[in-house]
């Protein structure tokens, strides 16, 4: 088989951390609208939740998101939700009474790029145009141009968790980008 798969980039992965009252409901809403919005595919490979403890329940999630970007290029997006100590309380907002939930919240992002996806090189020689085009041709487009896309979209998902569990930052990597 001649497909190559680029990635994960451990090195790359934001995980995001959070502990408080947060609207468990939205941020599920709100990660998979992302995918939807930005035309990936989104699979749910594990949806475990864990039998509650007097501390609360966990629910350990995760997704992959792909996107073709043409019919070489396809793009991976993976999520691993885990949350701890889930509680359900009462929270007093502005007057109105809504019911949140409270945990421990741990998202992690990777990002992967497969690469000749629907195995049009095949056999020897294909593995050989396969290599020239990766070599020669396409080298900084697959460095600086594909991965660096697939990067500043994963960190455009990470701002959306942020948002949806009310996290500041000053800092956004994928503003301007894609």
């Amino acid at each position: 088989m001649t497909k190559l798969t680029l990635g994960p980039y451990d090195s790359h992965a934001p995980i995001i951390k959070y502990v408080g009252v947060f609207n468990y409901d939205k941020l599920y809403r709100d990660m998979a609208g992302w995918f939807g919005k930005w035309g990936y595919e989104l699979r749910e490979n594990t949806h475990k939740h864990k039998v509650p403890l007097p501390s609360g329940s966990e629910q350990d999630i995760k997704w992959e998101g792909w996107r073709k970007v043409n019919e070489y290029v396809r793009f991976w997006i993976d999520v691993h939700l885990h949350v701890y100590d889930l509680k359900n309380v009462e929270v007093v907002k502005d007057g109105v009474k809504r019911k949140l939930w409270w945990g421990r919240v741990m998202v992690r992002l990777d990002f992967r790029i497969d690469l000749d996806y629907s195995d049009r090189f095949k056999g020897k020689m294909g593995k050989i145009m396969q290599d020239i085009l990766h070599k020669y041709i396409w080298r900084k487009q697959i460095e600086s141009g594909w991965e660096d896309e697939v990067y500043y979209r994963m960190y455009k998902l990470h701002e959306v968790i942020k948002e949806s569990l009310n996290m500041e930052s000053c800092y956004n990597a994928s503003e301007r980008r894609y």
